[in-house]
């Protein structure tokens, strides 16, 4: 993998479109979409992605709690308008939801996984 190529990964991983990050780097488009065809690119870039997103969950794990507290605070505050109690209920409960689905997603890779190695023949039914 060259140096421009994985400059090529950094900002397509900080940019809203191809365009945009084959302009930041002075690449034209055409050839970047050519790289992105080639297995090793696409294996780097989805690595790079997944480090990334790894690193925006253990942020967002650190704060979580504290998120958490503010909700469940404001909720309870008698004080605050019955609005904005209501609008931090629902985002607690919406993270309820959005855990619950995270964890259904996550065991529904590990059953696509299980079923890909049984077909590969590297499990016995």
């Amino acid at each position: 993998m060259s140096a421009k190529q994985k400059k090529l990964i950094q900002a397509l991983l900080a940019s809203k479109s191809v365009a945009d990050a084959a302009e930041q780097i002075g690449m034209c488009e055409r050839t970047v979409r050519r790289w992105m065809q080639q297995a090793e690119f696409r294996v780097a870039y989805e690595a790079a992605a997944t480090e990334l997103f790894n690193r925006i969950v253990g942020r967002i794990t650190q704060v979580a709690s504290r998120a958490v507290d503010v909700l469940d605070t404001t909720m309870l505050d008698a004080r605050t308008s019955a609005g904005t109690r209501v609008r931090a209920a629902l985002g607690l409960l919406r993270l309820c939801t959005d855990l619950r689905i995270g964890d259904v997603l996550a065991r529904m890779d590990e059953l696509e996984r299980f079923i890909a190695d049984m077909r590969n023949g590297e499990i016995r039914p």
